[in-house]
């Protein structure tokens, strides 16, 4: 029922055959603007496509600068140094919204987590282990350090906000006596206690380390510069815990989850999945909006039950734009289309 949806992100994408695969791939744009260059880390330029059957575009070209950080997005923003900028930190799109900006907004539940390695000899591999640091983890006080404000910082998969929010949705109260009883049972039967957290934001995986050894775990925090190196090394493997973002989009779970949570999916990464929770996800794939939320809730149970991550929150995924940008069109996946974008003086 939601094929559709599909359509709007990466498999509805046509990429030319000219382009290459592999080493030699090398991105042409079909659509309204062409790529000009790509300096890595630095910026892509773009220059309108004349033929685009949509018609020539207003602007000239777009440039799509990597500015490193999540506040220097916001000071280029209200600088005037970029006409747009796309944001997910809460403390960054309230000060970007501040001034009444016009924005394009997408509610992503799921999208500050936790993620656990149960690849064989990761401490990951013992539920108890996965459950501890669930029960361990003040989810508010993380945010609160992070953010710097009370930000929606929740345990629960699908928050009040969330149109997927059931009964089922009751969340991992913070309990550092049961927390710490689980360790306990795990160290009895050989576990060191030892763990190491991957992650970008120094605030939170500090404040998840004193929360995590206060109840005996002994906590390795390695800090990467950005969230590329920690892509990197998730993808190989090398972690316990990940800072990471599942991103399970309001307009169709579907896609997300099947692509994090089922066996067969390409972005698991070493995280937790079973026969049991294949079906379910499976059954989502053919369901209608109705019976979707009564398999959400079943997911949501199993996600508390066996704990492949740990929500700390959802995010408002923002593109805010200045006052003399108009005609950007909002998409699916937090995507913005500026076919129809023009400046005024």
């Amino acid at each position: 029922p939601t094929f559709g949806n599909l359509l709007a992100g990466g498999p509805g994408m046509i990429v030319s055959p000219n382009a290459g695969e592999g080493e030699d791939f090398r991105p042409i744009g079909a659509g309204p603007f062409i790529v000009e260059s790509i300096a890595p880390r630095e910026a892509t330029e773009m220059k309108a496509n004349p033929d685009y059957w949509g018609g020539e575009p207003h602007l000239d070209g777009l440039r799509f600068a990597y500015l490193g950080t999540p506040q220097a997005g916001v000071d280029a923003l209200l600088s005037g140094d970029v006409d747009a900028s796309l944001l997910r930190e809460p403390n960054r799109v309230e000060a970007a919204l501040a001034d009444g900006r016009e924005a394009y907004q997408n509610y992503v539940s799921a999208s500050n987590t936790l993620m656990f390695s149960t690849v064989e000899g990761r401490p990951g591999t013992d539920v108890r282990v996965r459950r501890a640091i669930a029960l361990a983890v003040d989810e508010k006080m993380a945010y609160e350090r992070a953010f710097e404000g009370e930000f929606l910082s929740s345990k629960v998969l699908f928050t009040e906000d969330s149109r997927w929010h059931s009964d089922a949705s009751v969340g991992h109260e913070t309990d550092p006596e049961q927390a710490k009883a689980l360790l306990e049972e795990a160290m009895a039967d050989g576990y060191d206690g030892r763990i190491r957290f991957l992650g970008t934001t120094e605030p939170i995986a500090m404040t998840v380390k004193a929360q995590l050894e206060s109840i005996g775990f002994t906590v390795d925090v390695t800090i990467q510069r950005n969230v590329t190196d920690v892509i990197t090394l998730v993808m190989s493997g090398d972690y316990d815990i990940a800072a990471w973002a599942i991103n399970i989009r309001e307009f169709d779970p579907y896609p997300k989850l099947a692509a994090t949570q089922h066996s067969t999916g390409t972005q698991v990464y070493g995280m937790y999945t079973d026969e049991e929770g294949d079906q379910l996800i499976d059954e989502l794939k053919g369901a209608d909006a109705d019976e979707a939320a009564e398999i959400l809730a079943r997911i949501e149970q199993r996600y508390y039950e066996n704990v492949p991550f740990l929500s700390l929150g959802p995010y408002t995924e923002v593109t805010a734009w200045n006052s003399n940008v108009h005609g950007v069109e909002g998409a699916a996946n937090s995507m913005v289309g500026f076919a129809g974008a023009w400046l005024a003086d």
